[in-house]
């Protein structure tokens, strides 16, 4: 089973992890569980995995040996669907942040979003030996300095639009930052996409 279909869900509680377990598997990806940090290092050990999925309520500053010790994951953070939440874990070094209740095409776009960064921090490693990949190669640059502060500015501003009074003038700022976040983000997965096709 290749890296990149395998998703840690570590320290969870049982009914999150089955349903998130669930989803997973309904998105294409495999689920594996681990308890506690010594456990995921002993999964680490016997088989790779691409992406994390870590629940708010362990210590933050767990994220930090999670990153160092296990090179090449990437980290996605559950918790309250607050800004503090989603920035406490920003600044922790989340790579993404999912608010609860977490819905299904929430977690696809996470999945998605730090696979494409994953694979565009994998081009700038890889020897450039043409015109072509050295084109690749910047292709997948340039979408990973574009999603890395994009994906913040989606959450929080989605985060910002909720916590404001309905008829909140700021409503619809918040609603246009998002649009055309969205958008900078569709034209960075197809950079992303022009990237992986280096191959």
């Amino acid at each position: 089973m290749p890296a990149d279909k395998r998703v840690l869900l570590l320290d969870m509680r049982a009914v999150e992890r089955g349903r998130l377990a669930a989803s997973t598997s309904r998105l294409g990806y495999i689920a594996i569980f681990a308890e506690d940090v010594a456990a995921a290092q002993a999964i680490w050990a016997r088989e790779a995995f691409s992406i994390m999925i870590v629940d708010l309520n362990a210590q933050l500053a767990q994220i930090a040996e999670l990153r160092a010790q296990m090179p090449g994951s990437s980290i996605i953070v559950i918790g309250a669907h607050t800004l503090a939440a989603a920035l406490a874990a920003w600044h922790a070094g989340a790579d993404s942040y999912l608010p609860r209740p977490i819905r299904q095409n929430e977690l696809a776009t996470a999945l998605e979003h730090v696979l494409h960064t994953r694979a565009g921090k994998l081009a700038e490693a890889w020897p450039e030996r043409s015109a072509l990949t050295e084109f690749h190669g910047m292709a997948a640059e340039l979408a990973h300095q574009i999603n890395t502060p994009l994906t913040p500015i989606l959450g929080l501003a989605d985060l910002l639009a909720e916590e404001l009074p309905p008829n909140h003038p700021g409503r619809a700022y918040a609603q246009a930052i998002t649009d055309a976040a969205i958008r900078i983000r569709d034209v960075t997965w197809m950079l992303a996409d022009i990237a992986q096709q280096s191959g």
